[in-house]
């Protein structure tokens, strides 16, 4: 019973992934990771919704997650090599932007 509700969970999460629904999309995937943690296609799914929203790091996890069930996975191997500079560069600019307003605060 536990198997079927987690492909129901994350079967709507593929849905609202297709609608742009992403957050959405995640719950539902999550949900379904609950009842199931292996369910691969529930884990890729997430990380797709994640990358749409730039959560490029939890994105990442996931795929780790993936590569941790199936080692010889080599799309979940490529989007990880693809996603690091992405996290990396948005770290990068989230330290600018701290960085500016606290230059900001001192300032004002």
């Amino acid at each position: 019973m536990a198997e079927l509700r987690s492909i129901c969970h994350s079967n709507r999460g593929i849905c609202f992934l297709k609608l742009g629904k992403f957050e959405e999309s995640i719950k539902e995937c999550t949900k379904a990771l609950e009842l199931n943690p292996t369910y691969m296609k529930a884990l890729i799914r997430r990380a797709e919704a994640h990358e749409k929203l730039e959560h490029f790091e939890e994105a990442i996890a996931d795929m780790k997650k993936i590569l941790e069930f199936d080692p010889s996975n080599n799309q979940a191997k490529r989007n990880i090599l693809r996603l690091q500079p992405l996290a990396e560069e948005k770290l990068e600019k989230m330290k600018e932007e701290m960085i500016g307003k606290l230059c900001n605060d001192f300032l004002l």
